[in-house]
């Protein structure tokens, strides 16, 4: 249930979901912009791509900051 933002600001979804593919998690981010047809996005789980994971909803950056592109 995480918000997932990329670096620019524009929020990509909630995480409905963590797969495992065998090499690497996966976060499974459905879009929560109605407007969209993204649907869902799989985004992988790993430190290139993950910048930051804040659980502390008092925090101004709760939830999973991302290196990832709106249009990927």
């Amino acid at each position: 249930g995480l918000p997932v933002k990329n670096q620019q600001g524009d929020v990509l979804g909630l995480v409905t979901d963590l797969m495992d593919n065998g090499a690497q998690s996966i976060l499974c981010v459905k879009s929560t912009d109605a407007k969209s047809d993204k649907g869902e996005q799989l985004i992988p789980f790993i430190k290139t791509i993950v910048r930051s994971v804040t659980v502390d909803k008092s925090s101004e950056k709760y939830g999973i900051l991302v290196d990832w592109q709106l249009d990927w």
